[in-house]
């Protein structure tokens, strides 16, 4: 799968990106899936001593959904799990590290990738951006839907209402634990390359420069609070969803 990724134009960007904004001191800077190089090292001794060092019960957290009507949840709970214990930790709790999320500082750098035979240019413009935890995460989300997350976005009604240049763009934050990255991203016909990346600068720097219009925020709110409700609409959704415990 990791040598079909560098055939792929979408996964190959997205692997340069991050390793181009982010220090190589960072996990951030590296494919979650790992490299070719760090998968072939892998053993089975490496596995077992990862398992015995992440999966604990000192860092674990029950969370159930469903119609609990009429159920000893806590007595289940107990029968199934309360004899699960670190074994071989020694009392050690497992307490997870904080996460290295330093940036590139080259400032503005462009990156150019040569693929002969693509028909498209895969374009990723962007920067390490910020973590979840930040007070004004539903001002960003909302700046972040408008900028590019809708399809009447400034990004998407310029590169594909206005001018034709792509099936369709977009902007946003991918927020983690550490600062994770902030990018704009577009598949262009190759010959419109960087008019289509002319276009992308100058819409990052219109959303700071210009006020938002009314019509815009009355568009990116209320799309943010309809898509709540049918994302829980189970209880696999409702388990699964991120929250504070």
């Amino acid at each position: 799968d990791l040598l079909q990724a560098q055939a792929d134009p979408r996964r190959r960007v997205e692997h340069a990106f991050v390793e181009t904004i982010y220090a190589s001191v960072s996990p951030y800077h590296r494919p979650s899936g790992g490299t070719r190089e760090t998968v072939e090292r892998l053993t089975a001794d490496v596995l077992r001593a990862t398992y015995q060092r992440t999966l604990r019960p000192s860092r674990a957290t029950l969370v159930i959904g469903g119609d609990l009507r009429g159920l000893d949840v806590d007595g289940i709970a107990e029968r199934l799990f309360g004899r699960w214990g670190d074994a071989g930790s020694g009392g050690a709790t497992g307490a997870v590290g904080s996460i290295v999320d330093t940036g590139t500082s080259v400032g503005r750098l462009v990156r150019v990738i040569h693929r002969p035979g693509s028909v498209q240019t895969e374009i990723r413009v962007g920067h390490r951006g910020l973590p979840r935890r930040i007070d004004d995460f539903h001002a960003v989300s909302v700046m972040s839907a408008i900028l590019g997350g809708l399809f009447n976005s400034r990004l998407n009604m310029k590169l594909r209402e206005e001018k034709g240049y792509t099936y369709g763009a977009g902007a946003g934050f991918d927020m983690r634990r550490g600062a994770g990255p902030f990018s704009a991203r577009a598949a262009v016909n190759t010959e419109v390359t960087v008019p289509a990346i002319t276009d992308m600068l100058a819409a990052r720097s219109r959303m700071r420069d210009v006020p938002v219009e009314e019509g815009e925020l009355g568009a990116a709110r209320p799309f943010l609070i309809g898509v709540v409700p049918p994302g829980l609409g189970t209880a696999r959704a409702v388990g699964g969803a991120p929250g504070r415990v």
